[in-house]
């Protein structure tokens, strides 16, 4: 079972649907369960963060569901992906709104674009390494911490998505990306 979780920000159903492709083409036979059930998110093999919004609330959402800890603690061992506002999540704090505790599960603090010369949110297509993402966000990671990271350009050179373990993270969104998008998920299902 891949977990998808529900805490209110995200965009769930592209998720599911690009998830569903990637299995399909890489003949993995996994059943996808959108919950906020912490039981079963304990049980899945694999769990699935997305997220769309603010990052101060989407902790408070995940404070109310009771689902920190439970995150914390699968992701010391399942394969774990965080997609846009759910990739931020994944590190220390951010400084939206005001400066907001994170996961905690790499070191790195969310900071906002400052370049007066460029548009805000960075939104549209992107370079990342050899191929193309969409990404939509106007805040981006400092990663703290020795990890794999794939970067982009936009008035400053950011982590575009990073890898640590068993654990991956993107600030563009694979699902809206197209066949580069699918390409990223099918290499995520290949580690369950």
């Amino acid at each position: 079972m891949i977990t998808i979780i529900d805490y209110e920000m995200g965009n769930l159903n592209s998720v599911e649907k690009a998830l569903e492709l990637a299995l399909k083409n890489k003949n993995i036979n996994k059943k996808i369960e959108i919950t906020n059930d912490k039981d079963k998110i304990k049980r899945a093999d694999a769990v699935i963060l997305p997220g769309v919004g603010a990052f101060r609330e989407a902790m408070r959402y995940l404070n109310n569901y009771d689902l920190v800890e439970t995150l914390r603690i699968v992701a010391q061992t399942k394969p774990f992906l965080g997609i846009c506002l759910g990739y931020q999540l994944m590190f220390d704090k951010s400084y939206e709104d005001s400066e907001t505790v994170g996961l905690g599960l790499m070191r790195g603090e969310v900071q906002r674009f400052s370049s007066q010369m460029l548009k805000i949110p960075h939104m549209g297509w992107n370079k990342v390494g050899d191929d193309y993402y969409y990404f939509v966000h106007s805040y981006y990671v400092n990663v703290k911490e020795d990890v794999e990271v794939l970067y982009a350009d936009y008035g400053v050179r950011f982590a575009a998505g990073v890898k640590k373990d068993n654990l991956w993270g993107f600030q563009f969104h694979p699902e809206k990306s197209q066949v580069s998008g699918i390409k990223i998920l099918e290499q995520f299902v290949l580690k369950i």
